[in-house]
């Protein structure tokens, strides 16, 4: 009986620590993203000029933003 409540109890602190690492993962990922866009686009205003090259790597950025979002949102 013992055995089976020990087990239950570090299967949800290792459920909570799984779900805690994925949070911080997403957010690290959202923010190197966040990051990396908003280095280009000073970049682009420091250079006075966006080409359509610039403005197709900006809806990349977009895209990924909203990857860990929605996992974010629908993880649980």
């Amino acid at each position: 009986m013992a055995k089976t409540e020990a087990k239950q109890k570090l299967d949800v602190l290792g459920n909570r620590l799984v779900s805690g690492f994925q949070l911080i993962a997403l957010f690290i990922i959202g923010a190197t993203i966040v990051w990396s866009a908003a280095s280009d686009y000073v970049r682009m205003i420091g250079a006075g000029r966006a080409g359509l090259d610039d403005i197709l790597l900006l809806f990349i950025y977009l895209e990924l933003g909203t990857i860990p979002l929605m996992a974010a949102l629908f993880l649980d």
